[in-house]
């Protein structure tokens, strides 16, 4: 895996906020993929990169290196949280 790139405060402390509020979830990674509906459960380091531990609605666990994340948007608000690679995290409103 490539060298860790650490991601925004701002998109660090949307994720913290999801996770204290138990809020759910939709996801998008850098590769395409998407997740619907996952709460997040922790925020969790290992080998000197970040992660978001997720729980999926039937209980599977899955866990996404924070760097890897295109957008993330939450149940509440419907704020769309982007990534960027230039390290600053844009919020759009989706409603």
């Amino acid at each position: 895996m490539s060298e860790y790139l650490p991601i925004d405060c701002g998109l660090h402390s949307e994720l913290e906020l999801a996770i204290l509020h138990r809020l759910r979830l939709d996801i998008e990674t850098r590769d395409g993929e998407r997740l619907s509906a996952w709460r997040g459960e922790d925020l969790r380091v290992r080998d000197h990169a970040e992660y978001l531990c997720l729980r999926g609605k039937a209980g599977e666990r899955r866990e996404i290196r924070l760097d890897e994340l295109a957008w993330v948007r939450d149940s509440l608000s419907g704020r769309i949280v982007l990534s960027a690679s230039e390290g600053k995290a844009q919020v759009v409103d989706d409603s």
